[in-house]
């Protein structure tokens, strides 16, 4: 059944790929695709596509480098190529309307690119209070991701193991930062670590992101060994990999602490007036 599911799936991707060229709709629709399977967070945490079809994508986070970053931007500048080949005069309303806006949302990202020392995610600064990947990943992990079965929590605890990655990739986005001088108000820094400080205080077993897990899977009704393997791996991922990278990120933003001032507008940085 999953085997046919994926195939529907990718004949629909190519269905709108081979179209691309002949239907705008289908040029959008490619486009979206393509985002998609390169975010497969999305795919975990919105249900969009059943994690069941698409095992592969299930168990990744994707990356907050600079690589990422720049594939990212060289595939809006594609993607932007690709809509403006159409004449827009010969388009319907609503793909006028698609046109327009897609086009505005694809050229305020790539404003971005101007500005290098911002943080490989696109954000001001990596690490911050309000929607830095450090707080914002475990809100969506307790919050959205979908657990329905065993197979869906392995690749939960996956994606637990790409998180620990995922923060050092962080301290390193970081540690580039503070190089060009890029160093976050006092106050985001104190806000920042106190979160952090919290998120690590639960003993290991005791962490929302191993009690989310535990929650869901007794709802999806696995039996108690499973359930038990399930939450020991998790448990363990926490203690060995995310905890170790909160406190690595602690110790980094503590030490940039003493370099912060309490300035937070955007004139004192390259490009901020």
């Amino acid at each position: 059944r999953a085997a046919a599911l994926i195939a529907i799936f990718v004949f629909i991707g190519c269905v709108a790929i081979l179209a691309a060229p002949h239907w705008f709709n289908g040029l959008l629709a490619r486009q979206a695709l393509i985002f998609l399977l390169q975010r497969p967070i999305l795919l975990a945490q919105t249900g969009i596509i059943d994690p069941n079809w698409l095992n592969y994508f299930d168990n990744k986070l994707g990356s907050d480098s600079l690589a990422a970053r720049r594939n990212n931007f060289d595939q809006l500048h594609r993607f932007e190529a690709e809509i403006q080949q159409w004449d827009r005069s010969k388009l319907t309303t609503q793909e006028q309307l698609s046109y327009d806006i897609i086009l505005w949302s694809y050229r305020e990202t790539l404003t971005a690119e101007k500005y290098p020392w911002l943080g490989a995610d696109g954000e001001l600064y990596p690490v911050n209070q309000a929607f830095g990947a450090q707080i914002d990943l475990p809100r969506r992990f307790t919050s959205t991701d979908i657990i329905t079965n065993e197979r869906t929590a392995i690749n939960y605890v996956k994606r637990l193991k790409a998180f620990g990655e995922l923060l050092g990739e962080m301290q390193t986005d970081v540690a580039r930062q503070a190089t060009l001088g890029i160093i976050p108000p006092d106050f985001i820094i104190d806000e920042s670590i106190a979160q952090m400080k919290s998120l690590i205080q639960p003993p290991p077993g005791r962490n929302p992101l191993v009690v989310t897990l535990a929650d869901r899977l007794a709802k999806a009704g696995l039996n108690k060994r499973t359930r038990s393997e399930l939450e020991q791996s998790a448990a363990e991922t926490v203690r060995d990999q995310i905890y170790p990278a909160y406190h690595s990120l602690i110790v980094q933003e503590d030490a940039l602490r003493r370099h912060a001032t309490h300035d937070a507008g955007l004139w004192r940085l390259p490009g901020g007036d």
